[in-house]
């Protein structure tokens, strides 16, 4: 079963919402909750570009529409109900250069896509309807979900049944 997870233009798929980021803080900007019974599966590879890890579109933009500077950092977060905090799982990118030189559909390209390509610490993530994952920005900007674009590639996720 196909399934896309995204915030866009103000708009979010299923599973997903959507938070203003703390300034100069890695803090969540989007986060992944499923329902009851459905988990959804994130794998770290993708037969895309040459590298592995789990591409990630966007376009990040602040309130005034400009791109969110270049030396913003994103990574992928993780918290079951027993962790205290957010645990940072991927390794985080220390620029969006990528994000801002290229558009989305210019990320989807084979040979663009190693660029926005995240490589989490495992070979997958699991999050269950009593988990929460997470898009992490430390940016000196808070994002404008109204005019930003985060997409996962869908080659990458599984809506998995629980019970």
């Amino acid at each position: 079963m196909s399934l896309s997870l995204y915030a866009a233009l103000g708009d979010s798929s299923k599973y997903v919402e959507t938070e203003t980021n703390v300034t100069d803080q890695l803090t969540p900007v989007l986060s992944i909750n499923p329902k009851d019974g459905v988990g959804v599966l994130i794998r770290n590879a993708v037969d895309m570009g040459n590298k592995v890890g789990l591409p990630i579109y966007a376009k990040l933009r602040d309130t005034d529409g400009n791109p969110l500077p270049a030396d913003t950092r994103v990574a992928l977060g993780y918290q079951a109900p027993t962790d205290e905090s957010i645990q940072v799982v991927s390794d985080p990118k220390s620029t969006i250069a990528s994000y801002i030189k290229n558009s989305v559909s210019d990320q989807q390209d084979d040979r663009k896509v190693d660029a926005v390509k995240h490589q989490l610490k495992g070979e997958k993530l699991e999050v269950r309807d009593i988990d929460e994952a997470y898009i992490l920005v430390d940016s000196s900007e808070p994002i404008d979900h109204a005019q930003s674009e985060i997409y996962f590639e869908e080659a990458a996720l599984a809506e998995v049944d629980l019970e």
